[in-house]
């Protein structure tokens, strides 16, 4: 007899569990519309005979990206954390805009008055399409995944070019109630983040420096599906 009530027990016992694990996914209609400003802030010093020239610049670099179409994704829970099938968006448009900065340049010789010179430097634009990938990011929480191969950035003013491992989505993870994005009919993640880094350029000694400064920002919509 008692063994008979243990069993019972066990078996409503596993009952949630089996349901959760076994829990019918939503279908969703989602869409990105994302903003990414990396501004980089620069300067070096070097001596040329017997002169000291200093030169400093900016240049900024603008991602915009947009779906042109909702991808259709479904979203269950499994063992007590959401998943995303496919975690990729398709359909996604990036717009560049890379270049635009300016420069200054103070040269200074010996027994000579000090030079000034400057310059700006115009914007080039890129196009293309791109699947930007999101995965689980912890307990309501959705994070992008590190974009590779971003196209390098050259610093007006220096004939340099720098390479952004992390000037994308990626720096920003998003909030989301897991269970009313489950449960309900429609959630917008939103996430933004501010990046700061200082990095050392190997210009001919003594060696320059550049700042970085990143903003983020990027909203995900989910529509649910019939």
């Amino acid at each position: 007899m008692r063994l008979a009530v243990v069993v019972f027990l066990a078996a409503l016992v596993a009952l949630p569990l089996a349901a959760e694990a076994a829990q019918s996914p939503t279908r969703w209609a989602v869409t990105l519309n994302g903003r990414v400003v990396e501004e980089h802030t620069y300067g070096d010093a070097r001596r040329e005979a017997e002169c000291i020239v200093r030169r400093s610049g900016r240049t900024t670099r603008e991602w915009r990206v947009a779906s042109t179409r909702p991808t259709v994704i479904s979203v269950a829970r499994s063992n007590s954390r959401a998943r995303y099938r496919p975690a990729r968006l398709l359909r996604v448009r990036l717009v560049a805009s890379a270049g635009r900065g300016s420069w200054m340049e103070m040269r200074q010789c010996l027994g000579e008055e000090i030079r000034t010179s400057s310059g700006t430097c115009g914007t080039s634009t890129q196009r293309a399409w791109i699947r930007p990938a999101f995965a689980w990011g912890g307990a309501n929480r959705i994070h992008f995944r590190t974009r590779s191969g971003a196209p390098p950035l050259r610093l007006c003013g220096f004939d340099w070019t720098v390479t952004s491992k992390d000037s994308w989505l990626s720096v920003a993870p998003g909030q989301v109630d897991e269970e009313v994005l489950i449960s309900g009919s429609r959630r917008r993640v939103v996430a933004r983040a501010d990046v700061s880094r200082v990095t050392m350029l190997p210009f001919n000694p003594p060696p320059g420096s550049t700042q970085q400064d990143l903003r983020v920002v990027w909203t995900l919509v989910f529509r649910r599906l019939p």
